[in-house]
């Protein structure tokens, strides 16, 4: 057995210290659910969802970064032998079933990083960006944290954080289960501008804590004001030749 079903809700929301204007974001979540425990499947059988919508990225702002964890125990992210928040921006999120077998949790939840109430991930960009969408997955490869609730924050300087949205994809599945929650503007627009900083709060979580297994950030670079300079000064030096 396995189902995939969607839906999206509009809000209007205030960016805040990342931009100067109302957006109207879009929370779009899909769901994919493995097929159920079957004894005649052997355990660790790989899962991944299907293409499209569920392709993570590779090639995203937060590719090769290192997040930074407030909470300093980093041991927290790696409960159940989970592979720890590293794994959030690696551009994977193969899961596994059913769960047992030689090896057990260290290869069932490998995939995940599990986050608990005020255990933040942080991801410095490096420079400052427009953000014209962001996806993160969850979920679990048991029925026991196949809830996913988080906020998705935004700073323009590392230390003021907005939250751009929360959202909350609920599930009932005694099964392994993958969340892909995608934030965009309808109108194509930016979800935030001027942003340095990207902060992942898991907010409520089910059983003290819940998994994750990518967040993918898309954007462009916000220029320099030398690079402006220099474009102003290749502009006026093309006009004077002309005008020679």
């Amino acid at each position: 057995m396995k189902c995939n079903y969607r839906f999206a809700c509009l809000m209007l929301l205030s960016i805040g210290s990342a931009g100067s204007s109302l957006a109207a974001l879009v929370a779009t979540i899909d769901t994919d659910l493995a097929p159920i425990t079957d004894p005649a499947v052997p355990a660790h059988t790989p899962h991944t969802p299907p293409n499209p919508p569920f392709n993570p990225s590779s090639t995203d702002l937060l590719t090769g970064l290192s997040p930074t964890l407030v909470n300093p125990d980093a041991s927290l992210y790696t409960r159940e032998l989970a592979g720890g928040a590293g794994v959030l921006n690696d551009g994977s999120i193969t899961t596994v079933y059913p769960e047992g077998g030689p090896g057990g949790d260290a290869i069932d939840h490998a995939p995940y990083a599990t986050l608990g109430e005020n255990e933040l991930v942080i991801w410095d960009l490096g420079g400052k960006f427009n953000l014209t969408s962001a996806v993160v997955y969850g979920g679990w490869n048991d029925g026991g944290r196949d809830q996913t609730f988080f906020g998705f924050d935004v700073s323009s300087d590392g230390v003021n954080f907005t939250q751009l949205i929360a959202l909350n994809a609920n599930a009932a599945h005694n099964a392994p289960i993958s969340h892909r929650l995608e934030i965009t503007n309808d109108a194509g627009l930016y979800i935030a501008t001027g942003v340095t900083h990207v902060r992942l709060d898991p907010g409520g979580v089910e059983n003290g804590y819940t998994g994750y297994t990518e967040v993918d950030v898309f954007g462009v670079r916000v220029p320099e004001p030398s690079t402006f300079a220099l474009l102003a000064l290749a502009g006026v030096s093309l006009l004077v030749r002309k005008l020679r």
